[in-house]
């Protein structure tokens, strides 16, 4: 696990500074307005738009996979499934202490709309910090964008 996270750490920092660049760049890119001028394209709603369009795929994804992966496990499955242990009553409390301590509680299942509701409002406070950092990065240098 520490070697995954030693090599997640510069991908990150790589990939934000990359961000960060990139959108600066977006933001100093010029085109020819509706009137025929030159004019600065300074949208920054426009990568939470992205933002919004990217969460939207990982949200369908994350509706459609799973059950699909179950059905193919399924299907490719060798179709013998292990058969069940027959049940013996603990003797001692050892035995007790031991089937016990092996037994792993099942962490409670949330239907999957609570689970949309339950996500939808960090994810509308996170794409309103969005769109408000992109709108000071309009302002202030990339530099001290970084810094904040």
């Amino acid at each position: 696990m520490m070697r995954a996270s030693v090599g997640l750490i510069p991908t990150m920092l790589l990939s934000g500074a990359a961000n960060t660049v990139l959108t600066k760049v977006l933001f100093s890119v010029w085109t020819t307005g509706v009137d025929g001028q030159p004019q600065q394209f300074r949208r920054p709603w426009a990568p939470v738009i992205t933002m919004f369009l990217g969460m939207t795929v990982a949200g369908l994804l994350g509706m459609v996979l799973p059950p699909l992966l179950r059905r193919l496990q399924h299907r490719f499955s060798c179709g013998a499934l292990p058969q069940a242990e027959e049940h013996r009553e603990p003797q001692t409390l050892q035995q007790v202490e031991e089937m016990t301590s092996s037994v792993e509680p099942r962490p409670h299942q949330f239907p999957y709309y609570k689970k949309v509701l339950l996500i939808s409002v960090p994810a509308a406070f996170d794409m309103l910090a969005t769109g408000l950092l992109m709108t000071g990065l309009l302002y202030i240098p990339a530099r001290i964008f970084q810094i904040l």
